[in-house]
């Protein structure tokens, strides 16, 4: 097995890398097009991607490489490195700011290392498998938040999947009882940087309803984990290409979330 040193060295430069490309084009007018229902590809987005996979095809030229704009380079290799170049490209576009870049690498279908970082308040957000998370450094660790009625939610939902798959109220309803429930809630944006910012424990949970896409929560999922939290589907299993969504939190308020999600859903 390769050294994961190396591998995070490589993730890290290429974040790094790319928080540059994020910037140069922030405050400048931005070419976008509209993708799938909410989503919008921007140059920054093309030109991050070019970025990261270059360096990673330099370090690594047969592993197996999975990104948001571009889709599948695929390798016969138990590696696989899973990019969002920029998530958050809504909230870039419109200068709002929260936003970031995301690269996890797994091993046989395990993730290994997350790396995700923020450009415009200059935030590394790393992890490891079994060696915990961290931000510029600094270990993270989960809120201590027990009760729902205490706590700080974040909310997404993919619409266009929902309905389609006729859960729109079911959603409604979940959104309705969430809301009643909680000491106050968000929607941010990025999904990869609300993974962080549970890890960090600024926030308490976040539900997110809709099928999890390959790049967005293996980074973040990783950070949450090795700070301490939990993240499973609506039926209360790992992540899959099945689940239907998703909630991820500080493990305390986990099953007073998953009770309102079973009842609902």
């Amino acid at each position: 097995m390769i050294e994961a040193s190396e591998m995070m060295e490589t993730a890290l430069e290429a974040a790094k890398g790319a928080g540059e490309i994020i910037m140069k084009y922030f405050d400048k007018e931005k070419q976008e097009i509209t993708k799938g229902d909410v989503d919008y590809v921007t140059i920054a987005d093309t030109e991050c991607e070019k970025l990261i996979v270059s360096k990673i095809k330099e370090k690594f030229p047969d592993h197996n490489i999975i990104t948001e704009e571009s889709g599948d380079f695929e390798k016969s290799s138990d590696y696989v490195w899973l990019i969002d170049p920029l998530d958050g490209t809504a909230n870039y576009v419109m200068e709002f700011p929260y936003f970031c870049t995301s690269i996890a690498l797994k091993h046989k279908g395990e993730t290994l290392l997350g790396v995700v970082y923020e450009p415009l308040v200059d935030l590394l957000f790393t992890a490891e498998k079994g060696k915990g998370a961290f931000v510029n450094g600094k270990r993270m660790q989960v809120s201590k938040t027990r009760n729902l009625n205490d706590s700080v939610m974040v909310l997404g939902v993919y619409k266009g999947y929902v309905k389609k798959i006729g859960k729109w109220d079911n959603t409604k309803n979940i959104f309705s009882r969430v809301m009643d429930n909680v000491r106050d809630f968000r929607r941010t944006g990025s999904s990869v940087l609300d993974f962080c910012y549970i890890a960090l424990g600024k926030f308490d949970a976040r539900i997110w309803f809709g099928k999890p896409t390959p790049w967005d929560p293996p980074a973040g999922e990783l950070m949450i984990r090795e700070a301490g939290g939990k993240v499973m589907d609506f039926k209360n299993n790992e992540l899959s290409e099945e689940s239907e969504g998703f909630i991820a939190s500080n493990g305390l308020v986990h099953n007073e979330l998953l009770k309102i999600v079973k009842e609902e859903w």
